[in-house]
């Protein structure tokens, strides 16, 4: 593992960081996972108060609790605040109830807000702080606060930016405070618009930031900023929106020593669609023949279950209603077959739209079966053919981004060493980042000891000697 310094911070972090955006304490491979990456060199973990509603930041806490050769100050943890849903949602209702609301909180939608306010940022900090068992984070960022500009109303542009920067301000005032009592030692913001254009509505300009630091303090501990950046969002270098034009993002933080963190190295977001930047296994060769017959024998069966449930089983109208409304998979397939271009995203409608409704039914057919040993023998036919057509979308999609990923290993193999070209998709996207000298970590999602073994193998390799060749070149 290569290792770089985080900036002003004068931390040493592997080039590659354990993204904790969707993993959970719930999960044994996700613990598996983490444990591999750090076991493989990996030293800087991400995560924030929201990621999987706090169960995220619950895993490094499991993990600094039950592994005896992890050591807290081995590793570098990076935890953010600012957004409001789940339980922080909960928390922020009660005392609006009670009376005593938060200051500056945002309206995002019903289920979604936003606050920077510091007594709010300080109460996330110790809820954080006791999910992680820690008692300090290496660095505590801002989450998106250009969700202020984004969802604030009723004030013109110079008023919204004003109040805007007011606002950071108050809240990198607070958090050097954090520093003073030991429970943070730097801090720094997370921002998806740091490399949009100065005209945009909801851009964050870290000159700003930078101007408000140096106002603070010249002392001060603002000294590390996260943003987007992959094969196909390459802003944060090639967009010059600072000091009038002269420099990107990258550039600007550079010269200023701030440490920077990539996110999204894999997931490009491109005409409102997210590209994954991986290759795909299939595990046969599939055509449409057999995606159109799979479909049929599943409906057909599904059909039967639904006319069998209705006429033959004995319960309440609502029961009913509750099981047929979960046992509509072929519905849910073919509403959502034109919308998947990669098996990844049939991996998330699996999991958070098929497999939940399939757990229900099986969990509620099982309850009115009784001793039927037929039924047994129906569900697991059910199931079958179920995995059968998932296998067959899974391997078209799969022959589909596959085919579209080798135009990208064609343009990517004109700028790497021999030895790099026959690596996978992904781990020639994380080369060309980490060969950047302006990125200090890369923020890789690794909820599969595969995907760790997939950082790891690209992990050593010494960086490109002219890397910006390729970001500039290539459209």
């Amino acid at each position: 593992m290569k290792y770089k310094v985080l900036g002003k911070t004068n931390i040493r972090v592997s080039s590659f960081g354990f993204g904790s955006y969707r993993v959970t304490s719930d999960s044994r491979d996700h613990y598996k996972a983490l444990r591999l990456a750090l076991r493989s060199g990996v030293n800087l973990i991400d995560t924030s108060s929201n990621y999987m509603d706090g169960k995220s930041e619950e895993l490094t806490g499991l993990l600094l609790e039950s592994e005896p050769g992890v050591r807290r100050e081995d590793l570098v943890i990076v935890t953010k605040a600012g957004y409001i849903q789940g339980r922080n949602l909960d928390i922020v209702n009660r005392r609006a109830s009670e009376g005593n609301p938060y200051k500056g909180v945002v309206t995002c939608s019903e289920s979604l807000l936003h606050c920077i306010h510091p007594e709010f940022l300080s109460d996330q900090l110790s809820l954080s702080l006791e999910r992680m068992k820690t008692a300090y984070a290496d660095v505590f960022l801002l989450h998106n606060p250009e969700y202020y500009l984004s969802y604030t109303t009723g004030l013109d542009q110079n008023t919204l930016r004003k109040n805007f920067y007011a606002g950071i301000k108050e809240a990198f005032e607070h958090l050097e405070t954090e520093v003073k009592k030991g429970r943070i030692k730097y801090y720094g913001v997370s921002s998806n618009t740091f490399v949009e254009k100065p005209s945009l509505r909801n851009f964050v300009s870290l000159e700003m930031l930078h101007t408000i630091a140096q106002e603070i303090s010249a002392d001060n501990h603002f000294a590390v900023v996260q943003m987007p950046m992959n094969l196909m969002e390459k802003n944060a270098l090639v967009n010059y929106n600072l000091q009038k034009g002269e420099k990107s993002t990258l550039r600007f933080a550079a010269s200023n020593n701030y440490g920077v963190l990539i996110n999204r190295p894999l997931n490009a977001i491109s005409h409102n669609a997210v590209t994954r930047l991986a290759d795909f296994r299939a595990s046969e060769r599939n055509d449409y023949k057999h995606l159109a017959s799979a479909y049929e024998t599943f409906r057909k069966m599904e059909d039967n279950f639904r006319n069998f449930y209705i006429h033959e089983i004995n319960v309440t109208a609502q029961q009913k209603e509750t099981f047929l409304k979960n046992l509509n998979l072929t519905v849910i397939i073919r509403n959502s077959m034109s919308a998947l271009t990669a098996p990844n995203q049939l991996t998330e409608l699996y999991d958070y739209g098929i497999q939940p409704r399939l757990n229900l039914i099986t969990e509620f057919a099982q309850s009115v079966a009784g001793d039927d040993a037929s039924f047994g023998l129906k569900m697991n036919e059910y199931s079958r053919q179920l995995d059968r057509l998932i296998t067959i979308m899974h391997n078209l999609l799969a022959a589909e981004a596959n085919r579209r990923n080798s135009k990208i290993h064609s343009v990517l193999d004109n700028y790497l060493p021999s030895d790099v070209q026959g690596f996978t998709l992904s781990g020639k996207a994380l080369y060309m980042l980490s060969s950047l000298p302006q990125i200090s970590s890369v923020l890789v999602g690794m909820r599969k000891a595969s995907y760790v073994e997939d950082v790891v193998s690209v992990s050593d390799l010494e960086p490109l000697p002219n890397p910006e060749e390729f970001w500039f070149m290539e459209k």
